[in-house]
C-alpha cells in the first residue's frame, strides 16, 4: 500500500469485498454517459444534412399522401407536421443505433407543429412551443439550463424555417424544374435547413466539460473541509486533462488514463456526497441534549428507593449511552474517510505527475514511464474500493439499539 494511503479499513493483503451501491444525487452520472456527451457529437455539417434530408422525405410523404387522399398535394398543417417530423427524426437518429430515438424525435417533431398552429396568431408562444419540443432533441445530453436555450433557438429558427418552407411551396418555386412531390420535397429541405443551423450554438459553444459540470453543484455549498477536498479534485483533474493531449504518443495507456480517471473523479464526488449525508445525520443528533439526558437518568436512578425503577432506569440510561457510542463511532469513521480522501488526492497528484514524466521521458524510456502511470492508476482504484468499504462501514453502524423491554 502507498506512503500516501494512512488508515486503512481493511486488511491491505485481502481484497476489498463489494459494497452495497448507496443513492446518488441524479445529477452525477456515470462516467460512460459523460464520456459520451463529451465524445458524442457530430460535426455541424452532419447535423444540416440529416435534417434536410428528414425534413425532404417527411415533405415528400406528405405531397404523396394528399395526392392519394385526393387533396391535390400536402396540405400547410401536413406539410409543417411531416416536414418538422422527419427534420428532428434525421437529427435524433445514429447510425446502428436503434431506430426508437429517432422515431421518438419525429413524434415530438409532429406534435410541435400541431401545437404550434394553434397559437399562429401569437408568433413568439408559436415559436416557444416549437422549442419546448424540439429542446429534448437539439439539446440532447446537455445539461437543463443549456437545453432550454437550444430549445429557445430552435424555436425561433423552426417557425421561421416553416414560414419560408411554405411559400416555396405555395408559390410552387421548384415546379418548373421538377415533379410536384419532389418540389415539396425541396421545400421541406428548406425547412430542414433551419432546424439544422439551429444547432449551431451546440458545435460553435462548446459544452462545458462534463466532469467540471458534474462538481458544480457539490462545489456550491462551501462545507469546509468537504470543500476543500472537491476543489483539489477539481484541480487536479484539469492539471491531468492538460496533460493527456501531449501524450497521445503512449497511446494505449493515455486512452486508459483518459477514460478511468473520469471514472474515479466521479466515485471521489460520490464519496463526498455520502460524508454529507452523514454531516447532516450528525447534524440532526443533539449530543449536549442526550448528555443531559443521560445525567438526568442517572440521578434518578440514584435517587430513586424503588429496585424495579432504579433497574429500569439504568436501562434506559444504557440505551442512551450506546446511542452516543454509536455517534462517536460514526464521527471516528468520518474521519477515517476524509483521511482516505486526502490519500486518494495524493495519488492523483502522483498520477499528474507521472503522465508529466511520461510526456519528457526519452524512447527507451517509455515503457518504463507508461507502467509507473498503469500502476498508479490501478493503486488509485484500489485506494478508492478502500474507501467505499470505509463509507459502507459507517452507513452499517446501528444508530439505535433494539427497544427495551417494560418492566414497571
Amino acid at each position: 500500500m502507498s506512503e500516501t494511503a494512512p488508515l486503512p479499513t481493511s486488511d491491505p493483503e485481502t481484497k476489498p469485498t463489494p459494497v452495497p451501491a448507496l443513492p446518488v444525487r441524479p445529477e452525477i452520472h456515470s462516467a460512460q454517459s459523460l464520456v459520451a456527451r463529451a465524445t458524442g457529437h457530430r460535426p455541424l455539417h452532419h447535423d444540416v444534412l440529416r435534417t434536410m434530408g428528414g425534413a425532404a422525405g417527411g415533405a415528400f410523404l406528405a405531397e404523396v399522401v394528399g395526392w392519394l387522399a385526393g387533396q391535390g398535394g400536402a396540405g400547410g398543417l401536413s406539410f409543417a407536421m411531416m416536414t418538422l417530423a422527419g427534420a428532428l427524426a434525421g437529427l435524433a437518429y445514429r447510425p446502428g443505433g436503434s431506430p426508437r430515438s429517432g422515431l421518438l424525435a419525429g413524434a415530438l417533431g409532429g406534435l410541435g407543429a400541431l401545437a404550434a398552429s394553434l397559437a399562429t396568431a401569437w408568433t413568439p408562444f408559436a415559436a416557444a412551443l416549437l422549442g419546448a419540443f424540439a429542446a429534448p432533441v437539439v439539446g440532447s445530453g446537455e445539461r437543463p439550463k443549456r437545453m432550454a436555450l437550444s430549445g429557445l433557438f430552435a424555436g425561433a429558427f423552426a417557425f421561421a424555417g416553416l414560414q419560408v418552407g411554405a411559400v416555396v411551396l405555395e408559390t410552387g418555386l421548384f415546379l418548373p424544374l421538377v415533379p410536384a412531390p419532389l418540389a415539396a420535397a425541396g421545400a421541406g429541405a428548406v425547412v430542414g435547413l433551419f432546424v439544422g443551423l439551429s444547432s449551431a450554438p451546440r458545435h460553435l459553444l462548446p459544452a462545458r466539460d462534463p466532469i467540471e459540470e458534474a462538481f458544480d453543484d457539490a462545489l456550491a455549498l462551501r462545507d469546509g473541509e468537504l470543500h476543500e477536498l472537491l476543489t483539489r479534485a477539481l484541480g487536479q483533474y484539469v492539471g491531468l486533462r492538460a496533460a493527456l493531449p501531449s501524450t497521445r504518443e503512449s497511446g494505449p495507456t493515455a486512452a486508459r488514463v483518459s477514460t478511468e480517471v473520469r471514472g474515479q473523479l466521479l466515485r471521489v464526488l460520490r464519496i463526498a456526497e455520502d460524508c454529507r449525508r452523514l454531516d447532516d445525520q450528525l447534524a440532526r443528533e443533539d449530543r449536549q441534549a442526550l448528555d443531559g439526558r443521560i445525567e438526568e437518568l442517572r440521578a434518578r436512578e440514584a435517587s430513586t428507593l424503588d429496585e424495579t425503577a432504579r433497574r429500569t432506569y439504568a436501562e434506559a440510561r444504557g440505551t442512551l449511552e450506546e446511542q452516543g457510542r454509536a455517534l462517536e463511532r460514526i464521527e471516528r469513521g468520518r474521519e477515517r474517510v476524509l483521511a482516505k480522501l486526502h490519500a486518494n488526492l495524493a495519488l492523483l497528484e502522483k498520477l499528474r505527475l507521472a503522465l508529466v514524466q511520461l510526456e519528457s521521458a526519452h524512447a527507451e524510456r517509455r515503457d518504463a514511464e507508461s507502467a509507473v502511470v498503469v500502476e498508479t492508476l490501478d493503486e488509485l482504484g484500489r485506494e478508492l474500493d478502500i474507501t467505499a468499504n470505509a463509507v459502507s462501514e459507517v452507513f452499517a453502524a446501528p444508530m439505535a439499539p433494539p427497544a427495551l423491554s417494560p418492566r414497571v
